[in-house]
């Protein structure tokens, strides 16, 4: 590391620097959108108590080269809670990468917990350097396939030539799938089928209804975010990025029994533009967590994601009870790398490998910061 390298916490001056790295290392992201999703990252109101980001830039000749963020969420391991710092946005310019091994001694030191999810090959073996532990169920991916379109369209892009690839449209897609979907064995299927109709209602809010409900479901299980409707709001009503799906399951009496999120998730050609979505169901609460009330959930949010044609739907982590459900209904066990969670735990009475553990933890892709994308 040469001496005009400076590695410090950040200041307001530093704000254009960093989303100009940003957009070039993790896609291409226009600048008011990196601004609104960073702003809301990193300063938005989330529940917690303390709320305090850390910040570090790295600077060389009055230029910012590197940058990674963490920022605080309410960690819930039994009755104790803990604010923990999630890191995201880690990109620093390759002249300058010695500099990581000093980003992440000082990320370590800073809070006794670190907790992230989705990270890259590299960054995997920077976090173990640092004592990091995963959780399996992280890993564990169930999709239920409805077509092949988008990936389709994705393989005839990466084909033709550059000055062709508009060829490789959604209607050329659409006439190719069935003939390579025989080719490669490519599975789909239907929409399953609902006996019976619940009573799914929109959710514009999280309030005290909501906090109700997840007070009792939080009890299935010991290791979670603090998802309270603080939270909930933060994460998926302000989210300047992303659009989410929110629903309400009421039992006869109008009582909130579940709640169920779910967005899109684009993929990208071999030129970096949009190409193809899938389905992500982000959040399955339930206040008992029986097949008829999952079902009545998780259906009608296919439906809705299935009418806007995304190829597949998919879910992550949750917790283990939930799985044969899942199943039942037609989800098909995968494995999957790109949402892994993982800690860094520092307090000696909370090692990670005690409480990350698939029996104790409700986890979800819609945790951290991966963007559906490795962040790290």
């Amino acid at each position: 590391m040469g001496s005009s390298v400076t590695i410090r916490e950040y200041a307001a001056g530093d704000r254009e620097g960093i989303l100009a790295l940003l957009r070039k290392h993790f896609g291409p992201w226009s600048a008011e959108r990196c601004a609104q999703r960073w702003q809301w990252q990193y300063h938005g109101t989330r529940g917690c108590n303390n709320c305090q980001s850390f910040i570090q830039v790295v600077e060389a000749d009055e230029a910012i080269v590197g940058h990674i963020g963490a920022f605080p969420l309410s960690l819930r391991i039994g009755a104790k809670r803990f604010e923990v710092l999630c890191p995201g946005g880690f990109a620093v310019e390759p002249e300058h990468r010695f500099v990581v091994f000093e980003l992440l001694k000082n990320l370590v030191a800073k809070n006794s917990i670190i907790l992230g999810t989705g990270w890259s090959e590299a960054a995997s073996k920077l976090f173990r350097r640092y004592g990091a532990e995963t959780l399996p169920l992280s890993e564990v991916r169930y999709v239920y396939p409805l077509r092949h379109v988008g990936a389709t369209q994705r393989e005839l892009r990466q084909r033709l030539p550059a000055s062709f690839r508009w060829m490789g449209n959604r209607w050329a897609a659409a006439m190719t799938a069935p003939f390579l979907d025989r080719r490669r064995g490519r599975k789909s299927k239907p929409l399953p089928r609902l006996a019976g109709s619940g009573d799914l209602r929109p959710i514009s809010r999280f309030g005290e209804e909501y906090d109700e409900l997840w007070r009792y479901a939080s009890r299935q299980f010991t290791v979670s975010l603090d998802k309270n409707a603080a939270y909930m709001n933060w994460r998926y009503i302000d989210c300047p990025t992303t659009s989410h799906l929110c629903y309400g399951q009421y039992d006869d009496d109008s009582n909130l029994v579940g709640v169920v999120i779910a967005c899109r998730r684009t993929h990208r050609d071999v030129a970096q533009r949009p190409c193809g979505e899938d389905g992500e169901i982000v959040e399955l609460i339930v206040r008992d967590p029986d097949r008829q009330t999952v079902e009545q959930m998780v259906v009608p949010i296919m439906e809705r994601l299935n009418r806007r044609g995304v190829d597949a739907i998919a879910t992550m982590g949750l917790q283990p009870r939930l799985h044969p459900i899942l199943e039942e209904i037609g989800f098909e066990r995968t494995a999957c790398r790109w949402g892994t969670l993982f800690a860094v735990s520092n307090d000696p009475d909370y090692p990670a490998t005690d409480f990350l553990k698939d029996d104790l933890c409700y986890f979800t892709s819609g945790d951290g910061d991966h963007l559906f994308m490795p962040a790290l």
